[in-house]
């Protein structure tokens, strides 16, 4: 055994030297312009470096050069990833506010499941219409404005938050959506996590561009920045001094400016390279695979991200769990699978060659008779009290096996993508328990609860 095994599992997997078609975007290709060694540049706050939460040299020059690639008023770099920019935009949507009330779409991040917990908030959950959807088109569903609409009118609440991209590319009316928004006086908050590339292709827009109040995107996705490096986006509205003294409350006192430099990097090189992306989008689109590809099936209603490729192998007869071990042993390390999809991220990293070598793979796996699958992809919550109640009351840890009819104190999801089947203060219901045992693999052996003995909210 190693006695650095974390370092024996990066050199291993390095070595393999496999196609990366996941995050994070430099697809382990060279990240900074100089090959400088990188202890040599891991300082934090000095004289001759700044503060990453102050706006003066060098981060405001950074901040700006960010705001003006993405074509928005203002823009903040992160180093703690778009946790910490989601956590950051719900708290100044909310500072001074008795209006605790917030629509949530229910395929948010985990990290937005549990910044409810952390400043109190109340969810009414979002979900898209799924109605006359084949079974595995259910994921392209997008949001309906006048279904926003009838929520806001109902929930008077202060903000919304979105996910889009999604985990596997359906992008929603972010325009049409906003209009509805602040119609009711309220914020739209967009976790566009997956979308760091859209400025840089056409046709494509980031979301404060389209009317959105805040919005954060993860550029180690699918730009070339270390893991961990984000950009906060806002509008002309939002006091950018206030978000960013709220995200130096959540944030680490010692941020990575070497996370923080690769964003400005990243920044950089996309600009170079927007010839790049569109020539790669154009390429995918046009290349034919044997399973349905989730693009072409939701133009129809909205706009799909033009580097994500979603396949359905379970319409054709191969589980997407089966779909990605096959491909990881010819050499092909895909962003996430799951019973019915195998999901690959593209980014300027990626070359033509690249493309032809993972349809190839794809191209080459087995197919048969579609294996059925249910329309719902996550069961309509319980709700039994609060996130923050659950999340402070006492808990216990029972086996999966035996959670059903108890309280969860904890998210409980597949990872990636990382959406909670069950939230906490949530009934994990026969139906949850259902999922859980189907695919055991994909799910923890133990789930935290909430005490029944004098428990009020049990």
């Amino acid at each position: 055994m190693s006695d650095t095994p974390i370092w024996a599992a990066l050199t291993r997997y390095a070595a393999r030297k496999t196609l990366r078609m996941h995050m994070p975007g430099h697809k382990g290709k060279s990240v900074f312009p100089a090959e400088i060694p990188l202890s040599a540049l891991d300082v934090t706050e000095l004289a001759d470096t700044g503060c990453l939460y102050d706006n003066a040299p060098p981060f405001s020059e950074a901040n700006r050069l960010a705001a003006g690639a993405w074509g928005v008023p203002q823009a903040m770099i992160l180093a703690g990833g778009a946790t910490l920019g989601i956590q950051a935009m719900l708290r100044y949507a909310f500072a001074g506010s008795e209006n605790r009330r917030i629509l949530v779409d229910r395929g948010s991040h985990k990290s937005v499941y549990h910044a409810l917990a952390f400043l109190d908030l109340d969810p009414t959950y979002l979900r898209p219409d799924q109605s006359g959807r084949e079974p595995f088109e259910a994921i392209g569903a997008t949001f309906s404005p006048a279904a926003i609409d009838r929520a806001l009118a109902e929930t008077r609440a202060r903000a919304v938050i979105l996910t889009s991209p999604t985990y596997y590319g359906t992008v929603h009316d972010i325009a049409a959506i906003a209009e509805v928004v602040h119609r009711h006086g309220a914020l739209l908050l967009v976790d566009e996590a997956h979308g760091a590339h859209f400025p840089f292709i056409a046709g494509m827009s980031p979301a404060v561009l389209l009317g959105a109040d805040i919005a954060v995107c993860s550029l180690h996705k699918t730009l070339s920045a270390l893991t961990g490096a984000a950009l906060l986006t806002a509008s002309v509205s939002v006091d950018m001094r206030e978000l960013s003294r709220v995200a130096a409350e959540f944030g680490s006192s010692s941020p990575s400016f070497l996370i923080a430099a690769s964003a400005d990097c990243a920044r950089a090189a996309a600009e170079a390279s927007r010839g790049k992306f569109s020539e790669l989008a154009a390429a995918l689109a046009a290349h034919p695979c044997k399973f349905p590809r989730l693009s072409a099936r939701i133009t129809a209603s909205g706009l799909a991200d033009p580097l994500r490729l979603t396949v359905c192998t379970s319409a054709c007869g191969l589980a997407g769990s089966d779909a990605a071990k096959r491909l990881d042993a010819a050499g092909v390390t895909v962003e996430m699978s799951d019973a019915d999809y195998v999901v690959a991220i593209l980014s300027a990293a990626d070359s033509i060659a690249d493309l032809e070598r993972l349809f190839a793979a794809l191209n080459a796996l087995p197919t048969g008779s579609p294996i059925p699958r249910s329309a719902a992809c996550f069961p309509a919550p319980t709700r039994i009290c609060s996130p923050r109640a659950a999340w402070m009351a006492s808990g216990e840890t029972v086996l999966t096996k035996d959670c059903v009819g108890r309280v969860a104190a904890e998210t409980v999801g597949r990872y990636p993508p990382g959406i909670p089947l069950v939230a906490p203060g949530e009934a994990i219901t026969a139906e949850i328990g259902a999922i859980f045992a189907a695919d055991p693999d994909s799910y923890p052996a133990n789930i935290r609860v909430l005490c029944r003995s004098g428990n009020p909210l049990c």
